[in-house]
């Protein structure tokens, strides 16, 4: 499985099957081969498994997953109002939670409700 942008479902549907996540980048026996096709690609991928030459990545857990989420949605909440917050060295911790309350939108509330109510 390759991890796109909506791997996540996927990824936990499977997890129970002895999948394993592995790192695309590092796959560029495929990227070179003259003949691409899904058949090759596929025997290539097999044998680069069998020799574990493609290294495990990381796949954070539920809760990491929906924190980010949470954190992505405060950046685009921002984003869509043109707010410049560079000057904030970091949103989710002290002043930058002072300051984010201190815009009084919402969907940032909502999310920084819900980051405090996570527990990792």
């Amino acid at each position: 499985m390759e991890s796109e942008y909506n791997y996540q479902y996927l990824h936990d549907l499977l997890k129970s099957e002895a999948t394993m996540s592995r790192y695309p980048l590092m796959v560029k026996a495929i990227a070179y081969a003259k003949v691409k096709t899904a058949k090759v690609n596929a025997r290539i991928l097999a044998d680069l498994l069998r020799g574990d030459m493609i290294p495990e990545c990381y796949i954070p857990d539920e809760k990491i997953r929906n924190l980010r989420v949470s954190k992505n949605k405060v950046h685009v909440e921002l984003s869509k109002r043109w707010i410049d917050y560079s000057t904030i060295h970091d949103l989710f911790n002290g002043n930058g939670k002072e300051y984010l309350r201190s815009l009084k939108i919402s969907g940032v509330k909502d999310c920084l409700d819900r980051i405090a109510g996570m527990k990792i």
